[in-house]
């Protein structure tokens, strides 16, 4: 019996998505589903790819189905597929093409359904093309949300947010995890990096780890961090550049003294990066989950981060974070401050309570238990 995980274009370049799909698939043993264009076809790690034809300039985000474009060959794709003997399908993300097709093909072979929204049911998501996915969603995506069964999120507010949507659906919270390597060499990862990196070991670094793109605000918290010259500190930002023309703005508004990019980090240079630094910092508009944030607690390091992480609750009770109130008209620059301007000894109590809530509740072995109830409850055998 085979799980198939229909999903956008399978690459790193997706972050914390990417690294969700990857952890469902080793749970459930399934295989990655993706619907590409044709000339992506070599760029992605999906099991099964079904290529799409079409005009791309003007369908640039892979399938929002007012774009002109094509699935090939896609009755031949649903008898390869259906040959698998599949027991679930797990539908991972809404408004593109491989969320229709998986709807399709569940509703085709009667195969019942998982829809994995991954933040994109948060409200803040249609404060662009907001008519478009609306209407999107009337035609298409309600019946895909309401037919599953379940909707599985990754945190309570995630689903607080979306419950005028999944007010007529099952849905499971299950907590992502991270995987957690070795940390008895953090001390030397610490040397190493910095050296990589050419800063110095008393200089303090507040990190920024994630897509660099608008909804994230590295700019503003650039900008901000530039505004206030905390002594002592520096303010990098690491990531895949999704937005060229904001990462050139970083570069060129930012006095590299004080702010500087680096390109994306993978593996065990992650960890090094994040053994490396002081501090971490999402001031994000919306993240779901907030992988970035649990790492970097995961070693300790004290963690500033927005109301727009759906995490930040659990974070708060704990005291395991500070959080920039925006929906609360908190303002960056001020909670940047207050944040920079701590005492050691509160800092390093906020990073001791980061650690100890992800050792109790974000680990891997946590996330792969939930998962695989889940999986179980609706799969067909």
């Amino acid at each position: 019996m085979t799980v198939l995980h229909f999903t956008l274009p399978h690459q790193p370049n997706l972050g914390g998505l990417y690294v969700s799909q990857n952890a469902f698939r080793k749970v459930s043993g399934g295989k990655i589903v993706e619907i590409v264009s044709t000339r992506d076809t070599n760029k992605t790690e999906g099991d099964y790819k079904l290529q799409f034809w079409g005009l791309e300039f003007l369908d640039k985000r892979y399938g929002i189905p007012f774009g002109l474009s094509f699935p090939i060959n896609i009755n031949q794709f649903f008898s390869e597929l259906r040959s698998l003997d599949v027991s679930l399908i797990i539908i991972h993300s809404l408004f593109h093409y491989h969320a229709v097709i998986g709807y399709l093909f569940a509703k085709k072979y009667n195969i019942p359904y998982i829809f994995v929204p991954h933040g994109t049911l948060d409200p803040y998501v249609f404060s662009s093309n907001s008519l478009k996915k609306r209407l999107w969603l009337k035609l298409v995506g309600q019946s895909l949300i309401e037919n599953a069964s379940s909707v599985v999120v990754s945190t309570l507010k995630e689903k607080e947010k979306a419950s005028e949507i999944l007010k007529n659906v099952q849905v499971d919270v299950c907590s992502w995890g991270v995987e957690i390597p070795d940390l008895s060499e953090t001390q030397s990862w610490r040397l190493e990096m910095r050296h990589k990196l050419g800063i110095d070991s008393e200089t303090k670094i507040l990190l920024f780890l994630g897509r660099i793109n608008k909804m994230k605000r590295p700019l503003e918290t650039a900008l901000a961090f530039q505004a206030l010259k905390p002594k002592g500190w520096k303010f990098i930002v690491v990531g895949y550049p999704e937005n060229k023309e904001l990462l050139s703005k970083i570069n060129s508004k930012c006095d590299p003294n004080y702010i500087t990019c680096y390109p994306p980090v993978e593996g065990q240079d992650k960890w090094k990066l994040l053994a490396a630094s002081d501090a971490f910092v999402n001031l994000s508009y919306r993240e779901n989950f907030g992988r970035s944030a649990i790492e970097a607690a995961a070693l300790g390091l004290p963690t500033l981060i927005s109301d727009g992480v759906d995490l930040y609750p659990d974070l708060e009770i704990a005291s395991a974070a500070k959080i920039v109130h925006f929906n609360k008209n908190e303002s960056l620059i001020d909670g940047l401050s207050e944040f920079l301007n701590l005492t050691p000894h509160e800092l390093r109590k906020i990073g001791n309570n980061g650690r100890d809530l992800v050792f109790s509740k974000f680990t891997i072995e946590s996330f792969e238990n939930k998962l695989s109830e889940i999986i179980n409850r609706y799969s067909v055998f």
